[in-house]
């Protein structure tokens, strides 16, 4: 439960084992009480990010709890979510069946209404799905089992709780195990004649590994992963910046720029991709456009591990053109957003090193050191004292950070 949202389903799976595999009819009440436990379990996940206090209202308790219940950064309403689920279920069907023209990262359109013709139809064959597992249950009960299960461990990631991607492949590993459990009963029930049951299996292997084989070509190299993403989603902007974060590691700069512009021209610019420009422009010496792009990537809705970044590589940017003051003011915020990361504190004390402000530096790298110790600080911190005269501090310094390269 504190690992993976996906264990949510875990007591409702193991209940429905108890259902469909075992007497229940013998002992019931002893089974309820073995299985409740179990259920407590639910508790741990919401409680775990509920904040629940005595100074919170009903109200808020209400609002955190459906703040939590969707993923950030998500415009899609419950509904929306829930009405391109019928369709993305489907799809997971379409591709167990028939694996062809699967995706790192599909392109999928949003469902804004129950009332359209595909979202009907998905969920009409969805219904006539589960109903056909209630009616299997006295007669093929493994057949019935295997679809009930391949609906409740969908439930998490394709209900109504909004999640940024409504469609990727490894929602449905889990799911697929009810879907092949199924399969097989069926197969098994159909076909009788050994013989024909070796060939048909045969066969399945060697279609599916041919399948399996194309596709690998596809995960051969980041590059032809991306390029198989945007061929099949030519209006995928995620794909493109992904693509052209490959070529900016190879230093192919101008493809990079290329892919990146093409990101954008689609209206989802990513905060990274103005980081990646503004290291492209930094490279190039171009730093005038790299504080244009940085100072965007700040204005954008990002992880914190992105923002720590880009402050950072905005104070480098105007140390390189003589704002120290404008440098200073970045590594500042920075670690007033992140007082736990050490990065900052270095950036800050190596300007202050390089603008002999010794003092200064000092504190900082020490202040650094007391949240982690680093070698880098301790080499900084090395320098500082020799520059200052002190001796013998910047020998103990320097030998913490040779022990700590070796280390």
């Amino acid at each position: 439960m504190k690992t993976k949202e996906i264990a949510f389903t875990l007591p409702f799976a193991i209940l429905l084992c108890e259902i469909y595999f075992f007497d229940n009819k013998r002992k019931i009440k002893q089974r309820i009480i073995y299985i409740i436990p179990l259920f407590l379990t639910l508790l741990i996940i919401p409680l775990s990010m509920l904040d629940v206090t005595a100074s919170k209202s009903v109200d808020e308790i209400a609002e955190n709890f459906d703040n939590i219940t969707k993923d950030t950064g998500v415009t899609l309403t419950r509904a929306e979510y829930l009405y391109t689920q019928f369709r993305v279920i489907t799809t997971y069907l379409r591709l167990l069946v028939l694996p062809v023209r699967q995706h790192l990262d599909y392109d999928y359109s949003v469902s804004r209404t129950f009332f359209s013709v595909d979202v009907i139809m998905s969920f009409a064959f969805l219904a006539l799905l589960f109903a056909s597992a209630l009616l299997l249950f006295k007669k093929y009960r493994l057949m019935s089992f295997g679809i009930v299960w391949f609906f409740l461990t969908l439930t998490v990631e394709s209900s109504i709780i909004p999640i940024r991607d409504v469609i990727l492949e490894h929602r449905v590993y889990l799911p697929s195990i009810g879907f092949f459990l199924a399969l097989t009963a069926f197969f098994d029930k159909t076909i009788s004649v050994q013989k024909v049951k070796i060939t048909v299996i045969a066969a399945l292997v060697l279609i599916l590994s041919v399948f399996t084989y194309q596709r690998n070509t596809a995960w051969a190299s980041e590059e032809s992963l991306w390029m198989d993403v945007i061929a099949k989603a030519p209006n995928n902007a995620r794909a493109y910046a992904s693509l052209g974060i490959v070529y900016k590691k190879r230093g192919e700069h101008d493809k990079a720029i290329e892919l990146f512009e093409k990101a954008m021209s689609f209206g989802q610019a990513y905060p990274e991709i103005f980081l990646h420009l503004g290291d492209i422009s930094f490279d190039r010496k171009d730093y005038d456009k790299a504080i244009v792009y940085l100072e965007a990537a700040l204005k954008s809705d990002f992880s914190r591990k992105v923002r720590l970044d880009t402050l950072n590589k905005l104070g480098r940017t105007y140390g390189k053109l003589g704002e120290n003051e404008k440098a200073a003011e970045a590594f500042k915020e920075a670690i007033r957003l992140y007082p736990d990361a050490t990065a900052p504190y270095n950036n800050l004390g190596v300007l202050y090193l390089r603008t002999g402000q010794l003092d200064r530096a000092i504190d900082v790298f020490e202040r650094a050191l007391r949240i982690k110790e680093d070698k880098d600080v301790y080499y900084n911190l090395a320098v500082a004292h020799r520059e200052k005269g002190d001796t013998a501090k910047a020998i103990d310094a320097y030998k913490k950070s040779k022990n700590m390269a070796v280390k």
